[in-house]
């Protein structure tokens, strides 16, 4: 996913990516987090990535969501319950 951000010009334009992996088939489990550094930058991935197929056997295509929780201090008060 890393190389696909950069492949289409999103390098430099997140701080954090998260892909959970299953751990019993080491398999990723089919979605990720990508922390964009601005909401421009997550816009432009949006219009971009929607629909697409990434590379590999699978033939699902991208969903591009917000995610419930914004930003690094809201995920710091979730991770402190």
């Amino acid at each position: 996913l890393r190389v696909v951000l950069a492949n289409r010009g999103f390098e430099g334009k997140y701080d954090a990516l998260h892909v959970p992996q299953d751990v019993r088939s080491g398999c990723n489990r089919g979605y990720a987090y990508i922390n964009f550094v601005n909401h421009q930058y997550y816009r432009e991935a949006e219009v971009a990535l929607q629909g697409q197929r990434l590379p590999g056997r699978s033939e699902k295509t991208t969903a591009v969501v917000p995610a419930p929780v914004q930003g690094w201090e809201a995920l710091e008060r979730l991770r402190g319950r």
